[in-house]
């Protein structure tokens, strides 16, 4: 842990999941964070009134929804989850996962917007969601139109580079094809025609990730609202997961001394 964690074993809270064991060789995935980070997030959720009982990587979690809703399949995936600092690319085969994670998300899109148009960021970032969800109407000869356009086509060949990287270093590592499709899922994935451009450039097909049809949900919600904001809930989904599949994933990664108060409050 210590030669492939990236800061010191005494900052960090880590732990590891057995990925695959053939009998010969086991394969072990490492995860860690800085604990600062870990109490810093805890800190805030129980301001609001919450207490953290685990903290997992959110990779493993898109596994787990992925395997809870499409558990018959047997075609190897990329499933990409674009967020808003980073991107996690997750390949899913009958072998096991292969995970990386892409320091690509949809603030770097915004940030080039802020820098070409001279605004701020939270000016760039809603100019960029007015953009592209149509809640506001641009004119052609809008200033701010060509740069939108130009930043995303530059955002999506970034993103693909990055995603045949990952792909290349996926068959050395595993000695398997390449992922015979991709599943797109989180807020970053909306942009306007990723689903297209990925298509083209990686020869797959490319479709969204939609694990509703395997949540039964609240009456005071309704079903619409799951709809309009399923892109956004794999990882809950894929926490759930591991309450009812035996085989999920996970490893939690809240800092020791909170579990230890947790416990030393429930013997109170």
């Amino acid at each position: 842990a210590q030669n492939n964690i990236p800061f010191p074993l005494a900052e960090a809270v880590w732990g590891s999941q057995v990925i695959s064991d053939d009998g010969i060789e086991t394969e072990v995935l490492l995860a860690a964070q800085k604990a600062e980070f870990a109490n810093r997030f805890c800190g805030l959720m129980s301001v609001i009134g919450f207490q953290p009982v685990s903290l997992q990587p959110s990779s493993f979690l898109d596994y787990n929804a992925y395997k809870l809703v499409h558990s018959a399949d047997t075609e190897d995936t990329l499933m990409i989850n674009v967020g808003a600092r980073s991107t996690n690319l997750t390949f899913i085969s009958p072998a096991g996962l292969f995970i990386r994670n892409v320091n690509l998300g949809g603030n770097s899109f915004t940030q080039t917007v802020a820098d070409t148009l001279g605004k701020s960021f939270p000016q760039a970032e809603d100019l960029k969601i007015s953009f592209y969800t149509g809640q506001a109407v641009f004119q052609a000869d809008d200033p701010a139109v060509a740069p939108l356009q130009s930043k995303a086509q530059d955002f999506m060949r970034r993103l693909s580079q990055q995603i045949t990287q990952s792909i290349i270093a996926y068959r050395r590592a595993s000695n398997r094809a390449a992922p015979q499709r991709i599943l797109l899922t989180g807020r970053g994935s909306l942009l306007s025609g990723l689903p297209e451009f990925l298509s083209e450039n990686q020869k797959v097909s490319v479709d969204y990730f939609n694990p509703t049809g395997t949540v039964k949900v609240a009456s005071r919600l309704g079903q619409g609202l799951m709809e309009q904001y399923y892109y956004q809930i794999s990882e809950c989904v894929g926490d759930a997961a591991r309450l009812v599949q035996p085989d999920a994933m996970g490893v939690n990664l809240l800092p020791p001394l909170i579990r230890a108060r947790m416990a030393f409050n429930k013997k109170k």
